[in-house]
């Protein structure tokens, strides 16, 4: 089953995609940067407001240069209470450093790697990840703005870094500026999760500067608010058979606002009997 992860910046927009049904609460600075940390005491402040409601992972950085500066971001985010760290490397001899120097601290902290498809990722990566401990691996990309995953990546490609992931006992996942048409390309490599920020946020605005909330009923902010046309669901019986995994769009949404999986395009779906 696939889950989907949204990435947030504090707890109203964690609130937020926790009510639209989101799998995986992310946590991560996008003016930083694609793996941009928050501060570690608004990290912290996310987690204890969500509780144990969903899993919260969070981005400790990337490029971090030396392995020991890649070893103090991950404590400090991991001391946060997070269920998963996520933690970006190079593909070269630096990043391979840093994998390994990370290795010693995945037997209490749930690493996830990210490469950058971007980036020219080296796959062999992967299984040192997994030889040093890591829980997962993500493809992402590290210059939004700057192309997408599909951009960057085809299908065939990103098949292939899931089939590597599977191999290593490593969980997958996508992200990548990723749109509600790429979802029914992106569904059938049956990766563990899909990532999503930008096409949750109102025209796009990855970085509003208005935090005081995400509100439905305010259409006049400019504020990083997520797009309720844009939704999820688990738990969606009658739709599962279409998609092969219970997350849909279109949670609470009428039914003309579903997308139709089946047709592989995200038209609405009218005059449907669901």
């Amino acid at each position: 089953m696939t889950l989907m992860l949204a990435s947030v910046t504090n707890p109203a927009e964690a609130e937020a995609v926790w009510l639209g049904g989101a799998d995986i609460i992310d946590l991560k600075d996008p003016a930083k940067g694609a793996l941009g940390a928050l501060d570690a005491d608004v990290v912290a402040g996310i987690v204890r407001s969500v509780g144990k409601r969903k899993p919260v992972s969070a981005a400790a950085g990337a490029s971090l240069g030396a392995p020991s500066a890649a070893v103090d971001a991950v404590a400090a985010i991991a001391a946060t209470g997070v269920d998963f760290v996520k933690v970006g490397f190079s593909p070269d001899k630096a990043g391979a450093d840093c994998v390994r120097a990370l290795g010693p601290h995945a037997s209490n902290t749930k690493l996830v790697g990210v490469l950058f498809a971007d980036c020219a990722p080296d796959l062999d990566m992967l299984a040192l990840m997994a030889n040093n401990g890591f829980t997962g691996a993500m493809l992402d990309t590290a210059k939004k703005g700057a192309g997408r995953l599909l951009d960057h990546m085809n299908v065939a490609a990103l098949d292939r870094f899931i089939d590597r992931c599977r191999e290593n006992g490593l969980t997958s996942g996508l992200a990548g500026s990723l749109e509600p048409p790429d979802v029914p390309r992106l569904l059938p490599l049956q990766p563990n999760y899909l990532g999503f920020r930008g096409s949750l946020c109102q025209g796009r605005a990855r970085e509003g500067r208005d935090r005081r909330g995400i509100r439905e009923d305010d259409p006049g902010s400019d504020s990083a608010r997520i797009r309720w046309s844009i939704r999820i669901r688990r738990g969606g019986d009658r739709l599962a058979p279409l998609v092969g995994t219970r997350l849909c769009f279109g949670q609470r949404a009428t039914r003309r606002d579903r997308f139709d999986f089946r047709a592989r395009s995200c038209a609405p779906m009218r005059h449907r009997r669901l």
